[in-house]
Order: C-alpha cells, then sequence, then structure tokens
C-alpha cells in the first residue's frame, strides 16, 4: 500500500474531519495520482467529501465495522455497495467486485485494467485484516492502493504501507483553532526515509513541497 498526505511541519493533517489547510496544487495532484486506482479511507473521511459522494473514477474501500453506519448519500451515488466484512466473505466479494466491474479488473496475468474505470463501487472492510485480505485477493484490482485517511487509518495501516507521498507545507493554525489530527511524524521514525524531496512552491502565503518516504529496506 502506499499513503497520500497533506501534513504541516509538525505533521497536523486536519481538524474537526477537515483539512488542515487547502492548497490548490496539492488537491491536483491527489486527484492525478489516485484517479482510476483503489483509495482506502475510515467512514469520516467518507463522510468529509462533498456531498457525503464517494470518489469518482476510483474504487472506494472504506474500512469501518458497521455497514450501516455508511452515509445513505453514499450508497446512492456508488453503483455498486459491498460489504465484505467477515473473512469469509472476502472471496465472495472479490468475486462481485470483478463481475460488476470487470472494465477495472484484471481478467488474467498481465492484463492491463482500465486506466480510467468509471466506478466509484463502495466495499466495507470490517478490520485491516480483511482489508489486506481484500486487497491481497483482488490484486489490488491490478491498481496501486492508496490510504487517504484520516488519522486514526493512516496509523492502522502505515505497517502495511511502503511509500507515502506526502507534501509538507508551512501553515501554523491559529491558537484558537489548533489541530486535532496528526500523521505518524516519520522522520522520527528509523524504518522511513525520504527519498525525493519537490522544489518549494508557494500559495497564499504557504510554502509546501511534494515528498516521498519509503520504507527503509531491512
Amino acid at each position: 500500500m502506499k499513503a497520500i498526505v497533506n501534513v504541516n511541519r509538525d505533521w497536523a493533517i486536519g481538524r474537526e474531519n477537515d483539512l488542515l489547510v487547502y492548497i490548490p496544487a496539492d488537491m491536483k495532484y491527489f486527484r492525478t495520482v489516485t484517479k482510476g486506482k483503489t483509495v482506502v479511507m475510515g467512514r469520516k473521511t467518507l463522510e468529509s467529501f462533498p456531498g457525503k459522494k464517494p470518489l469518482k473514477g476510483r474504487i472506494n474501500i472504506v474500512l469501518t465495522r458497521d455497514l450501516s453506519r455508511i452515509p445513505e448519500e453514499s450508497k446512492a451515488a456508488a453503483d455498486a455497495v459491498i460489504d465484505g466484512s467477515t473473512a469469509e466473505g472476502v472471496a465472495e466479494t472479490v468475486r462481485l467486485m470483478k463481475e460488476r466491474h470487470s472494465d477495472a479488473f484484471p481478467q488474467s496475468a498481465g492484463e492491463k485494467s482500465s486506466d480510467t474505470p468509471e466506478t466509484i463501487l463502495v466495499i466495507i472492510a470490517a478490520s485491516v485484516e480483511n482489508l489486506v485480505l481484500l486487497c491481497r485477493e483482488a490484486g489490488a484490482a491490478g491498481k496501486d492502493v492508496y490510504v487517504i485517511g484520516g488519522a486514526s487509518i493512516y496509523k492502522k495501516l502505515l505497517p502495511y504501507t511502503d511509500i507515502c507521498l506526502v507534501t509538507v507545507n508551512d501553515y501554523l493554525p491559529p491558537a484558537d483553532a489548533p489541530a486535532d489530527s496528526w500523521f505518524p511524524n516519520l522522520d522520527e521514525d528509523p524504518q522511513w526515509e525520504r527519498t525525493e524531496t519537490g522544489e518549494m512552491q508557494e500559495h497564499d502565503g504557504i510554502h509546501f513541497c511534494f515528498c516521498t518516504y519509503k520504507r527503509v529496506e531491512e
């Protein structure tokens, strides 16, 4: 898996289930990187999307214990909602995924999947173990899997992540509206190293750059 996230220099990412800061170039980068891919998120992140609707052109997997708590708006917008909440149901979930979205899933080894599937399928995984099994059985749909939040999901899935695409910015939230969620500080984790640092850019007085972190091979 990969993670994609926007952090400030304190590794803060948000406040009250919203991004800490919106940077147009970062939003464009997110769309470009994840388009046609599989994205993994928690229920609250799904609820934070415009209209509480899943992301178009991507396979949306939600890590939650309770399908009933998925917003009705999300279910209505999705072209399919599949519950892979039990280990026994993972194989059936994968079968249904491939049956309903044959254009998005390779049918044989070496076959390429669609680069821009229109699917906004929502798949439910009740546990990290089921999520990992689901991605493995589906072959990640022949695509990359990107973890997109929120904070607890990033933390839970970091052990299964080998690359983090991190937009680092210098925004400091005001004292009366502090950040309330953070991404793990990879600079302080010996298991991770920054391998790429992009050119410093600026938007509305906020400086930022696109960085890549990779897990250190043992």
